[in-house]
């Protein structure tokens, strides 16, 4: 389950601290999404979205809504474009390219995480955060960089080729899909260029 490892319905609210924005945004702060050396698109059900929605959809499979998302100011809107309203967002950098942000001073960081982590936690018992659940069953895509990429992933059980570079897993879960195409993307790593051949 990649970042979501660990989680299971033991849980009630997830916290998403120093997160970024999805491969491909402009500007972006470290932009990529999971594996910025594989991955150029991830989609999930059609839908563009980065790491933040990738979890979201996981931590949603057992009803855990998301109470808290932190990290560069370009990642905000990104963040609601998927997870359900009432989330608290806590922008402690502000983004001037890939590698350039003018970060807050420590101290004003802590006290905007923690203040918007009682904020969050506040809205969880007021019942105002509801979990991403994706409709069911679910399908993830990932364009690779590379044809060799997508060629090594198609050899994981339950991945799927839908062109030269993009790989599809459909399943009944967030869970099972997110398992599924971690593995075809670690799988996509293990291959050379052609040219290297």
């Amino acid at each position: 389950l990649c970042q979501s490892q660990g989680c299971d319905e033991s849980f009630d609210l997830a916290f998403f601290t120093g997160y970024h924005s999805r491969a491909g945004t402009p500007n972006g702060l470290l932009s990529h999404t999971w594996v910025g050396s594989t991955i150029s698109n991830f989609r999930i059900n059609g839908d563009l979205v980065g790491e933040t929605a990738i979890n979201a959809a996981v931590v949603g499979h057992w009803d855990i809504p998301v109470g808290l998302v932190s990290g560069a100011n370009e990642l905000e809107p990104e963040a609601q474009a998927t997870i359900p309203e009432g989330f608290v967002f806590a922008g402690t950098k502000k983004t001037y390219g890939f590698s350039a942000a003018l970060c807050l001073p420590p101290a004003k960081t802590q006290k905007l995480l923690n203040e918007g982590a009682a904020e969050a936690v506040r809205r969880f018992k007021e019942g105002k955060l509801k979990p991403y659940k994706p409709t069911l069953p679910v399908t993830f895509e990932v364009e690779v960089h590379r044809r060799e990429m997508a060629d090594k992933s198609a050899q994981v059980p339950g991945v799927e080729r839908k062109n030269e570079r993009t790989i599809t897993v459909t399943a009944d879960s967030t869970i099972a899909a997110a398992e599924t195409m971690w593995r075809g993307v670690c799988r996509a790593q293990d291959s050379e260029p052609d040219w290297l051949k």
